[in-house]
């Protein structure tokens, strides 16, 4: 997505100071002015769904198999998950028949802290075939919401990904993640809840 010269980029920022910044780090840096990492990590995890939208190569690859929640009208589900770091869990939401145009779909998400880096990512899979991806804005408590389209005649399906983008370590402690570290911030809790609402 940002050109073949970014892999090169990270590499010659890795080789500077030393070596003195590790791979997470040099990515952090590099991603700023893409929106962050915790932005651009949801956003990629979330699109790897349909894989054909995240790699050039994707329409040969199998489609992940998630679960799949079918919603009827004012009809809402409420879920946990918990997410390691530099991971995520994704659902999907389909209406079912008699969810007409104006109904939309609300999406709360209660997560971790924002030091902790969490993000929220949504995929819209239209009747057309098109998608159309947002993300939620969370505060600093980790919690946000979102409303879209969820008319059946013209949405397929919805489908909602947590991602805990935690990069904090305890370094130097023999293991084989970034900095030889512990990550800080493994098993975050999402609550996730949806319903349709008009």
């Amino acid at each position: 997505k940002y050109g073949v010269n970014f892999v090169k980029r990270a590499w010659k920022k890795a080789g500077k100071r030393g070596g003195r910044l590790y791979s997470i780090q040099v990515l952090k840096r590099l991603l700023r002015s893409k929106g962050g990492l915790a932005k651009v990590y949801a956003k990629y995890a979330n699109a790897s769904l349909v894989p054909k939208l995240a790699f050039p190569e994707g329409a040969e690859y199998a489609r992940p198999k998630i679960r799949t929640i079918k919603l009827g009208k004012r009809k809402g589900k409420r879920l946990t998950r918990r997410v390691h770091h530099l991971s995520s869990r994704s659902v999907r939401f389909a209406p079912r028949s008699g969810v007409k145009k104006r109904w939309r779909l609300q999406v709360k998400v209660n997560g971790p802290a924002r030091r902790t880096s969490p993000a929220v990512a949504l995929l819209i899979q239209k009747r057309n075939g098109q998608f159309v991806q947002k993300t939620m804005r969370l505060n600093k408590r980790g919690s946000g919401r979102i409303r879209v389209s969820f008319g059946r005649r013209k949405v397929a399906a919805v489908s909602v990904t947590l991602a805990n983008a935690s990069t904090r370590y305890r370094c130097h402690k023999r293991n084989i993640f970034a900095c030889r570290g512990i990550s800080l911030d493994d098993k975050q809790r999402f609550t996730l809840r949806v319903r349709t609402v008009r």
